[in-house]
């Protein structure tokens, strides 16, 4: 089970470097908010997604409207389209809490393990 914060938030490690180019690096932590309404373009997001094999699995990506998960990494990128794939957005970005020091703890992301 993943832990909460006080404001309702739930935390999440990243694991992977999708999300590099906007700050966001294996180690961190985020916290997320339930999605409520409208998804902003370019909000990062932690979605669920079906694997080819069956198997549910959490990433993070930047989303952009109407339906497209992207990442944004300094290697190569990939984009899926939500509508293509059984998934959904199960959490917004709200904070991010650097595992190094000397970074930005506002920094705007993968596969997640629960911290």
């Amino acid at each position: 089970m993943a832990e909460a914060t006080a404001r309702g938030e739930i935390l999440w490690r990243v694991a992977s470097a999708s999300l590099d180019q906007i700050g966001l690096l294996p180690g961190d932590v985020l916290a997320c908010r339930a999605p409520a309404g409208g998804l902003e373009t370019g909000a990062v997001v932690v979605a669920e997604v079906t694997a080819p094999d069956g198997e549910a699995v959490l990433i993070v990506r930047q989303f952009l409207q109407p339906s497209l998960l992207v990442t944004n990494a300094s290697g190569a990128n990939g984009v899926l389209n939500m509508r293509d794939r059984l998934s959904r957005i199960v959490g917004v970005l709200t904070r991010a809490f650097p595992a190094a020091t000397g970074r930005r703890a506002d920094a705007p992301g993968g596969v997640f393990h629960k911290p």
